[in-house]
């Protein structure tokens, strides 16, 4: 695969919690691990194409009419579970390294909704429970440590970070959508609808996407994501933009699939048949 080529070499190691919960404060929501949860580290990287197309899916659900708050929940906190959080504390500021200057600043329209802020204040935004019971005053350690990750990392790698839960619902709708704009310009002899979903399709960008050198008997790149939702977006844009991906999606239901082949329009069995059963209604009522 590509993938294990492009990548070969990167920090890209994540922590992940064994719970997840939703929590409110001051009438906003957010996903935080529980106070009790067991952490772990692995790479998403070993597990990236099909990271892509979870993430994807929850796109795709998330943007179905119809969906119930305790279904989204269980959505939100189901995947937390299986890959942790995205990672905003880290992917929006424009400095890196932030936690060794005074202040933090932030790309234009970034979702922070300031320029800049000072590095405390900043923090605190993605601890709004505090120190929860049993936890350090500060923050973890270890988990940084042996991902050779900088100082904030110890932050978004602890018990006491949390993510709105309003941000990450909008990066799985958008990141569907972009997918979903991706394939209706291959689908469409439209031009209006092709120049439209052309826009869409440009308008998806990484800020601050790095890498560094290392001497491993040559010099070597080695890609240094960010934050889980860099080193998605990072993957997904190279799975995408392969001029045979096998990333399709689904003709009849519109859920994202790997092809088997070159000629796979259905991600299984079940949509194919109902696909040529509404046709072929549709050609009878005409």
């Amino acid at each position: 695969m590509v993938i294990d080529k492009l990548f070969e070499k990167a920090c890209s190691e994540w922590v992940i919690y064994s719970e997840y919960e939703l929590k409110e404060k001051d009438g906003v929501e957010y996903l935080t691990p529980a106070a009790d949860s067991e952490n772990g580290i692995y790479n998403p990287l070993d597990k990236a194409e099909d990271l892509v197309v979870s993430v994807l899916n929850m796109g795709w659900l998330l943007c179905r009419e119809g969906l119930t708050k305790h279904e989204r929940d269980m959505l939100l906190v189901h995947f937390a579970q299986n890959y942790g959080l995205l990672g905003f504390m880290t992917v929006l500021p424009l400095n890196a390294n932030f936690m060794e200057q005074d202040k933090v600043y932030f790309w234009p329209h970034s979702l922070y909704g300031a320029s800049e802020v000072t590095s405390r204040e900043y923090v605190d935004f993605f601890l709004p429970f505090g120190i929860k019971a049993g936890q350090p005053k500060e923050f973890t350690l270890p988990p940084a440590l042996l991902t050779g990750r900088a100082l904030e990392f110890g932050y978004v790698f602890s018990r006491n970070y949390a993510e709105k839960t309003e941000w990450i619902v909008k990066f799985f709708r958008e990141f569907y959508l972009h997918f979903a704009a991706c394939k209706a310009y291959e689908r469409s002899e439209n031009p209006a609808l092709k120049s439209a979903c052309a826009d869409t399709v440009s308008g998806f960008m990484e800020y601050g996407l790095g890498f560094r050198m290392s001497m491993e008997d040559k010099p070597t790149m080695v890609w240094d994501f960010n934050s889980l939702k860099q080193m998605i977006e990072t993957v997904y844009a190279v799975l995408v933009s392969k001029a045979e991906t096998p990333l399709r999606m689904c003709k009849h239901c519109g859920k994202a699939f790997y092809a088997t082949h070159g000629r796979s329009e259905f991600c299984d069995t079940k949509c194919r048949n109902q696909y040529n059963v509404y046709k072929f209604r549709a050609k009878e009522k005409q």
